[in-house]
């Protein structure tokens, strides 16, 4: 059918064209609001200082406690912001097993060569995974200390297993200062239970470290 056959219609298209047209022309006109960019995620690296330090147990047992002092610590720890007081950890912690000292030569060769098997398995070690927690803005605050919850993987006589552990943060100057006592199942390890006779020990200890970690570079 021609135009002149078809009255009204050319108007009708005409009129949605314009309408269109203006439309297009106020949505160029818009400006698009921009897209804010996220912080870039905070990162700190840490050597751990084995002069300051230190990791040991407290062991219940009959009629007394077993104290374990001077595990002397060495490694490195990195921390990575990666959401509201969430934090991605890397590094290694490790302690040296025979240095552990309960103050008794006979019960330490016993746990040295024994218990721990220190020349087969000279290290305790701690591969952190995350940490939870606030801390202060730039890690450098005098304040605190700061409680977080530490997870990662903890390797005893060979055999791995996951952890999470509760910790307090301090920062002084560049370093950081880490806290920290937790129960540890040592059975879970494949670790032997030292009693003997009437001498009976707990199943659980008493874990605890102080670690000081310098910044990379100092």
């Amino acid at each position: 059918m021609s135009a002149r056959g078809a009255p009204g219609k050319w108007p009708l298209g005409l009129a949605a064209l314009l309408l269109a047209a203006s439309g297009s022309s106020r949505a160029a006109e818009t400006p698009i609001p921009a897209v804010p960019t996220p912080p870039a995620p905070h990162i700190a690296h840490y050597r751990i200082d084995p002069g300051a330090s230190s990791a040991g147990f407290t062991l219940g047992a009959t009629l007394h406690k077993v104290i374990g002092v001077g595990g002397k610590m060495s490694g490195d720890l990195t921390l990575e912001s990666s959401g509201r007081e969430l934090w991605k950890l890397g590094g290694e912690v490790n302690v040296e097993a025979g240095s552990i000292d309960t103050g008794n030569i006979k019960r330490d060769l016993k746990m040295h060569n024994s218990t721990l098997e220190v020349t087969r398995y000279p290290l305790l070690r701690f591969l952190p995974a995350t940490a939870a927690g606030a801390l202060p803005e730039g890690l450098r605050n005098e304040a605190g200390p700061f409680p977080l919850t530490l997870t990662g993987r903890l390797e005893i006589r060979g055999v791995a297993r996951e952890v999470s552990l509760t910790a307090q943060v301090l920062f002084r100057g560049t370093r950081v200062i880490v806290d920290g006592t937790f129960p540890l199942s040592y059975l879970d390890w494949g670790v032997p239970d030292p009693s003997v006779f009437v001498l009976r020990v707990d199943k659980v200890l008493d874990a605890t470290f102080h670690l000081e970690g310098i910044p990379t570079g100092e």
